[in-house]
């Protein structure tokens, strides 16, 4: 056995390195005082493990550590090799294989997980598994047959597959269904036509449906597109069917009911939520810990349709679920036993999308709608987006050059940031500043955001909204030399069960005529409905002139501008620029250097975890 490094070494790497924190050092040091012997791996493994976790992967693969941020401020010391380190891990009795309970978990593929997130990980790829194989048979079919053809007539000429008839195919055969697309695609509509064919087509009675999303202000939207798509398709249907489809979403805390002051849900295995059918919108936000606890509180029998963009960012805590369910960036096709069953319920072939290698599985739940209707053809956002989502930077720069274009613009960064930024607020924002009433402040925040890759520096969140905040003069009414004052738009950042506010929840701040002209914050709830706080009940929250393209997932503006930093760095991918590119309903500016931006296009945002092994690994074919 290769001997141990150096424990003062590691501590000393740990301690001084640039990217572990004082985390990872803590809990490095707390593994070594634990094990029986061989402190130093036990400090290394431990302060790795912690490190990675807190920038978003699920485990560290020791086949990629030479990738790793940490391994540069490893350089100095005598790094042991996985089967060596794994070695010392057991013997100091702080390590073990699988379904051990052990602080550290360590597999055959040379993955290195805390027990918790392995223990997520694995519950949360057994269930899916399952699901995946289990199909239901408590359907009519014959009305199933004349149900899809109705909500799905032809729109092309008959070779066109209609992908949104396959979802809906897929959601009523499967247990496990997963939509990805991009904006426009249809995702909501879909859905309600889902919905309603479940309840036209089963044997058991009205369905009890369940909606939810990662934030409040997606399950908001969630349900409005679901109101709209009522009002648009609803004569397709019978109103008796149509009145049983929900247009209530919440969010998958609000499902799930927490236990308060505690990690724990009062839904989960031993007591299932309610639910013969769980529709999860914006899946692509939810990270590995929540999307295992959400899956583990259904009941075997209850349909799972997550909806999603595997090409968006993925969630802020660790993870990238909705990616690795999907296989992002991995052409797969369906099962010729999937292909002939659909044949024979719609008439459609889609033979040309079957694996002649794939067996029925996960493969066959995976839909992928790509027809955008939000986007006009050729359009510039849309052709921007996809060769973002491509990775081919010539391609989008030229969309952004193409003088033609005006709804997708690139500046190259200014050498005075704030007089720029100053100009460009002071144009997006106007109609915000001029606005009369909250209402008006609310629709002027969807028609103008700014959106910035980092919150620090000259090109970040905290510097645009300081710039925005200097804007306005101390005669306007909104008072900016005060911390509260008329107009200032704030995003919560916790969740409070108790006020019903929800990280990502927007509000504005606005004099209130019933209490002598006092600030109040102002939150528009679902159908129209405003409600007001006192500055001092709000939970955590930030100033959102501008915000992060993190924060803005699940959002929607007609105008978006992208601040990108003047240098490259861990944060620029494609997935980032491609999450902000499609906030915009309309037009999108992008303010950065072509090599900065050239780069972050090339650039992928991989997420380490063993669920994409687990999930499409050939003997997990059912």
């Amino acid at each position: 056995m290769q001997s141990p490094p150096d424990y003062s070494d590691i501590e000393k790497a740990v301690r001084g390195g640039e990217h572990f924190s004082y985390l990872d050092l803590h809990f490095g040091r707390m593994m070594a005082e634990t094990a029986k012997t061989n402190r130093a791996s036990a400090m290394l493994a431990a302060a790795l493990v912690s490190g990675h976790q807190q920038i978003g992967h699920v485990c560290v693969d020791f086949n990629h550590l030479d990738q790793s941020p940490f391994a540069s401020d490893l350089a100095s010391v005598q790094t042991p090799e996985f089967e060596h380190l794994a070695e010392h891990l057991l013997t100091a009795g702080i390590g073990g294989a699988p379904g051990e309970k052990t602080p550290l978990i360590m597999d055959n593929d040379k993955r290195l997980y805390l027990y918790r997130y392995w223990e997520y990980q694995d519950k949360l790829g057994r269930s899916l598994i399952e699901r995946a194989g289990d199909d239901p048979d408590d359907l009519d079919l014959d009305l199933f047959q004349q149900g899809l053809a109705r909500l799905f007539p032809p729109e092309g000429p008959s070779q066109q597959i209609d992908h949104q008839k396959w979802a809906a195919y897929t959601a009523l055969r499967k247990r496990l269904c997963v939509i990805s697309g991009g904006p426009g695609t249809g995702k909501t509509t879909t859905v309600f036509k889902i919905l309603a064919l479940l309840q036209e087509c089963s044997t058991g009675g009205p369905l009890r449906i369940v909606m939810a999303a990662p934030t409040g202000k997606a399950a908001s939207r969630m349900a409005e597109a679901i109101s709209e798509s009522k009002k648009k398709f609803g004569r397709l249907c019978s109103k008796s069917i149509t009145d049983t489809v929900p247009e209530e979403a919440a969010t998958i805390h609000r499902v799930l009911k927490p236990i308060i002051g505690t990690p724990y849900f009062r839904h989960n295995a031993d007591n299932p939520v309610n639910a013969d059918v769980m529709i999860v919108d914006e899946s692509s936000m939810i990270d590995m810990a929540l999307m295992s606890k959400l899956v583990q509180s259904l009941r075997p029998e209850t349909r799972l349709i997550l909806l999603g963009d595997m090409d968006q960012l993925s969630s802020v805590e660790a993870g990238a679920v909705f990616g690795d369910i999907c296989d992002t960036g991995r052409p797969h096709g369906v099962s010729p036993e999937f292909a002939a069953d659909f044949f024979q319920i719609t008439g459609d072939d889609i033979s040309a999308y079957t694996d002649p290698e794939s067996r029925p599985g996960i493969a066959d739940c995976v839909v992928r709608l790509e027809k955008s209707r939000r986007f006009a053809e050729g359009g510039g956002i849309g052709e921007l987006s996809r060769a973002v989502r491509d990775g081919l930077p010539e391609d989008a720069l030229a969309v952004l050059k193409d003088s033609g274009r005006k709804e997708a613009v690139l500046k190259p960064p200014p050498k005075s940031p704030a007089k720029l930024f100053k100009s460009l607020l002071e144009e997006g924002y106007k109609a915000y500043f001029e606005a009369q009433s909250v209402e008006d402040r609310f629709a002027a925040l969807d028609r103008f955001r700014v959106l910035c890759a980092v919150k620090e520096g000259p090109f970040g969140v905290h510097r645009l909204n300081q710039t925005a905040e200097r804007m306005i003069p101390n005669s306007n009414p909104y008072r900016p030399n005060t911390r509260w004052y008329a107009g200032k738009p704030v995003m919560i950042t916790r969740n409070d069960y108790r006020l019903r506010l929800f990280n990502g929840d927007i509000g504005v701040a606005a004099d209130d005529g019933e209490s002598d002209g006092e600030i109040r914050i102002f939150f528009n709830e679902s159908e129209g409905n405003i409600r007001k706080l006192h500055p001092l009940r709000l939970p955590d929250h930030e100033t959102v002139f501008a915000l992060t393209v993190h924060k803005s997932q699940g959002s929607e503006f007609d105008n978006v501008l992208i601040v990108l930093p003047d240098k490259a760095g861990p944060v620029l991918s494609r997935e980032l620029l491609y999450t902000g590119v499609t906030r915009a309903r309309r037009r999108v500016e992008i303010i950065a250097g072509e090599t900065v931006f050239g780069d972050a296009v090339k650039k992928r945002n991989i997420r380490y975890s063993g669920l994409r092994d687990m999930l499409w690994k050939e003997d997990n074919a059912t």
